[in-house]
């Protein structure tokens, strides 16, 4: 049984990034991390959630520093380290998580947003050809964030279907 669960799970002895299998692979080795840091955090009045290998805790800013030392120690004792990308954010400041702005409610980042726009247009207008596996990423960014903010939408929907046209209009090459 575990052969077939590594060979379903690995590509050439690693586990891939990205692969379908990678969220189930983090929740089955994290969970003695997430038993621990969501008891922690359920005793403290504070959040804890995690996707995939990001970790937030969330419910104030004093309590999150009085358990910060908490915290490091438990994650170091489950035998893993915490890549400092984030750090103790206050409720003035920006709140990015996974791509998104976690403030008041979920949304995409204005950058996020501006650059899939912006891309957008200029497929549209023919003025970058892409690829059909190109599209497709680019019809998965709208999706994301479609999810998101469904709201934005109203701008990139219209902008979808004519990058959608002037992708059947492309020299077959290009394509």
């Amino acid at each position: 049984m575990a052969a077939l669960l590594t060979g379903l799970t690995t590509l050439e002895t690693e586990l891939p990034q990205g692969a379908p299998t990678s969220v189930a692979v983090a929740d089955i080795v994290l969970y003695p991390l997430d038993v621990r840091l969501g008891g922690l955090a359920r005793k403290e009045g504070l959040t804890y959630t995690r996707y995939v290998d990001d970790l937030t805790i969330s419910g104030g800013e004093r309590r999150i520093e009085r358990n910060e030392r908490l915290v490091r120690k438990i994650v170091s004792e489950e035998g893993w380290a915490l890549n400092e990308k984030g750090g103790i954010v206050g409720p003035e400041a920006r709140h990015d998580l996974l791509g998104a702005v976690v403030n008041q409610k979920p949304n995409v980042s204005r950058e996020y947003f501006g650059s899939v726009r912006s891309y957008l247009r200029l497929v549209g207008a023919g003025k970058t050809r892409i690829g059909k596996g190109d599209f497709e990423t680019l019809s998965a960014k709208v999706n994301w964030i479609r999810s998101v903010n469904p709201e934005r939408m109203r701008v990139l929907q219209p902008l979808l279907e004519e990058a959608a046209r002037a992708m059947t209009h492309q020299p077959e090459e290009a394509t």
